[in-house]
């Protein structure tokens, strides 16, 4: 469509439109958009999080943190980070918040190796 029409304006327009609305955090959408850029998952996982001597499996470690991270994040934006069940403000730590950004920066990291690779 880029290149075929005069004009792209319209479809950029579209996928912005599209994908303001849409989360990409958490797991399942994050390896729909990786499979749709034709990068492997596990490697990205393994790039991202693998350790000597442990045993979960770096695919697991992936799925879960994306998901602790868009739960996380759905809870802050769409409840004041406030629990459903009794309005409490859940905690939220230094050291959660660090964790946070260096798991999503090992994450970026990966996705740039398989790209580059690409």
């Amino acid at each position: 469509v880029i290149r075929e029409e005069e004009d792209p304006e319209w479809f950029l327009n579209y996928i912005n439109d599209y994908y303001r609305e849409v989360t990409m955090v958490s797991y399942s959408s994050f390896k729909e958009q990786m499979n749709l850029l034709g990068l492997n998952l596990k490697k990205i996982a393994d790039g991202a999080f693998h350790e000597l001597n442990v045993t979960e499996r770096t695919i697991d470690k992936l799925r879960r943190r994306l998901n602790e991270l868009y739960n996380r994040r759905n809870i802050i934006a769409h409840q004041f980070d406030r629990q459903h069940t009794d309005a409490v403000k859940k905690e939220i730590s230094e050291g959660l918040v660090m964790d946070f950004i260096n798991d999503v920066k090992k994450i970026i990291e990966a996705v740039n190796t398989q790209v580059l690779e690409k």
